[in-house]
C-alpha cells in the first residue's frame, strides 16, 4: 500500500490539478488458493483475509483526500469486496466515494482456457507466468504479454474519459497488472519481485500521451502507441 500512495503521489504532481487519475490495484490479501485439480470456480472464490480487509479500509481512509474516488472492479468476490471496504474507508473520513461495479475486462479477458490455464499454473507455479510472458504458451490457451497489458491500458483509457477530476480505482489481479508492469516498464517479477497486494498502475492523460506509473517509475506512451492499443 505504501508503494502505492508513492506513485499515486508522484503521477499527480506530474499532471495539472484537475486531471482525472486512474489506476489498475490488486485486490487486497487474500486466503491461499486451492491446490488441487479442477477447481476453477474456488480459485475465483477465494476470499480476503481479515488483515487484507482492514488494509483496504486504510487505503481508503488515506485517500479521502483525493476523493472524490470512483471504484469498479472484477466479478471475482475478492476484488468486490476490496472495492467496497475502500470506498467504505474513504467516507469514513469525509470523503466522497461511487461504486460503479464490476467490469469482466479485470478478470481475465486474455484466458481463453481457463480450466486449462488454472492447471497448468497450479503445475507450474510461477514459472507458468515467465513461460506465459516469454511466448511459450500456446495462442489457444491465451493471449500474449502484450495484447493482455492492452486490453488492461484499454480499461484506464476508458475511465480517463471521465470530464472531472476524479481519481477511479480498478481493483483487478496479479496478473493482469503485471502483465503490463513488464509489457511498458520492462519490469520482470523475477528482478523486482511478485506484484504486492493493494499495489498496481497509475495513469493520467498529459501533453497528448499517457503518463504511467509503477513503483517508483514513470513512462509515457505516444500517441501512436496509444493507436496501436484500439
Amino acid at each position: 500500500m505504501p508503494s502505492f500512495l508513492k506513485t499515486l503521489a508522484m503521477v499527480d504532481g506530474l499532471v495539472a490539478g484537475n486531471t482525472p487519475i486512474a489506476a489498475l490495484i490488486r485486490h487486497a490479501e487474500r486466503e491461499a488458493l486451492p491446490g488441487t485439480r479442477g477447481e476453477a470456480l474456488a480459485t475465483i472464490e477465494v476470499p480476503l483475509v481479515d488483515s487484507g480487509r482492514q488494509d483496504a479500509l486504510r487505503l481508503g481512509r488515506a485517500l479521502r483526500g483525493r476523493a472524490p474516488l470512483r471504484l469498479c472492479h472484477s466479478p471475482a468476490p475478492r476484488c468486490a469486496e476490496t472495492a467496497r471496504l475502500i470506498a467504505r474507508g474513504c467516507s469514513s473520513r469525509g470523503g466522497e466515494s461511487t461504486m460503479l461495479g464490476h467490469l469482466d475486462q479485470l478478470l481475465g479477458p486474455f484466458i481463453h482456457d481457463t480450466k486449462s490455464v488454472l492447471e497448468l499454473a497450479r503445475r507450474s507455479g510461477p514459472g507458468f507466468v515467465r513461460d506465459w510472458f516469454d511466448g511459450r504458451l500456446p495462442p489457444e490457451m491465451l493471449q500474449s504479454r502484450g495484447q493482455a497489458a492492452a486490453s488492461q491500458l484499454r480499461v484506464l483509457l476508458r475511465c480517463l474519459d471521465h470530464p472531472a477530476r476524479a481519481l477511479t480505482l480498478c481493483v483487478t489481479h496479479d496478473w493482469n497488472i503485471m502483465s503490463v508492469r513488464e509489457e511498458f516498464f520492462g519490469m520482470r517479477h523475477e528482478d523486482v519481485g511478485w506484484l504486492p497486494y493493494l499495489d498496481g498502475i497509475v495513469a493520467a492523460r498529459t501533453d497528448g500521451a499517457l503518463l504511467l506509473g509503477c513503483q517508483g517509475r514513470t513512462r509515457h506512451l505516444s500517441l501512436r502507441e496509444l493507436d496501436a492499443l484500439s
